[in-house]
């Protein structure tokens, strides 16, 4: 089983929270064939050099990536297809967004891999009866129409793509028809976030039976402030402790994950009271250093 990960851009957090995943799979480096990390920040990963595959990709490589419409989240299935390319359909495929980690039952998760299972964090639900807004109009737009050889049927689901997992026998026509129905997607309604998880999802469910990962990987999307907050909390006590990455590791395996909720979902009235505020009350004051006619207590 290979694992794959990609990271791109300036956003320390994904950095920390990737750094964060690989010292939790690490405990199973002897159960794993590679831990493969795409990105165009290899420094970052220095530390972890001696456990990990870095593969460094630039920033005209994430451009081309994201292919005619721009689309980001389409830099996922291409990584993806990266490392597929080069397995060559010996391994089963892992992909993990960087807020997720695992916390109970690899030998299950593994075991599903290799009997022929696809694997995604969970089902959302039929997009036909999807209850927010992106989703129904993006069923409306996409209903009976087909994609990458995919009519869209009133029974297809949404699985979360937090994690995505290919039997080694599917990959490659997996990934492959997965960009294809994204790229025809994007050609046909506005692009949205939700194009590349479905398109994932459709494929997967049309070739093999699905699993949950939900009961064995935390997703941590719904509170990822708490959980960076938490996640950097845990480096600054390993760089003042001046901690190995072996320290880390066994820190990480002893690591409380149900000390903070994995999602907190607000109230509605909540979310639009704080944008309220947020618009009509900014801060009164900016002071920045050697600002003119800014002066210290006392001068």
């Amino acid at each position: 089983m290979k694992i794959v990960l990609h990271t791109f851009g300036t956003n320390q957090n994904f950095y920390l929270q990737s750094t964060f995943l690989i010292l939790n799979w690490l405990q199973y480096r002897n159960e794993i064939d590679s831990i493969n990390v795409i990105t165009d920040q290899p420094a970052y990963y220095q530390r972890l050099e001696k456990y990990i595959n870095i593969i460094e990709i630039d920033e005209s490589t994430i451009n081309h990536w994201k292919g005619e419409y721009g689309f980001v989240f389409r830099v996922k299935l291409k990584a993806l297809e990266l490392v597929i390319t080069q397995n060559s359909n010996k391994h089963p495929i892992l992909y993990l967004d960087t807020d997720t980690f695992i916390y109970q039952g690899f030998n299950e998760l593994k075991n599903s891999l290799f009997t022929g299972k696809g694997i995604m964090h969970i089902n959302e639900g039929k997009l036909s009866e999807c209850p927010n807004r992106s989703g129904s109009r993006m069923w409306k737009r996409i209903k009976n129409q087909t994609f990458g050889g995919n009519t869209i049927t009133e029974n297809d689901c949404m699985w979360n793509a937090g994690v995505i997992g290919i039997p080694a026998n599917k990959c490659n026509e997996t990934i492959d028809t997965a960009i294809k129905m994204c790229d025809e997607m994007c050609n046909m309604i506005p692009v949205n976030f939700l194009i590349e998880q479905f398109c994932v999802s459709v494929t997967l469910q049309r070739k093999v039976e699905m699993q949950a990962a939900s009961g064995w990987i935390g997703h941590y999307w719904g509170n990822r402030d708490s959980w960076n907050n938490l996640i950097s909390a845990f480096f600054t006590e390993s760089y003042m402790k001046n901690c190995s990455i072996e320290d880390d590791m066994e820190r990480v395996t002893n690591f409380n994950f149900e000390q903070i909720p994995i999602v907190i979902i607000p109230r509605n009235t909540e979310v639009k009271l704080h944008k309220l505020v947020n618009k009509y009350f900014k801060p009164r004051v900016y002071i920045n250093l050697q600002q003119k006619g800014y002066r210290q207590k006392g001068q």
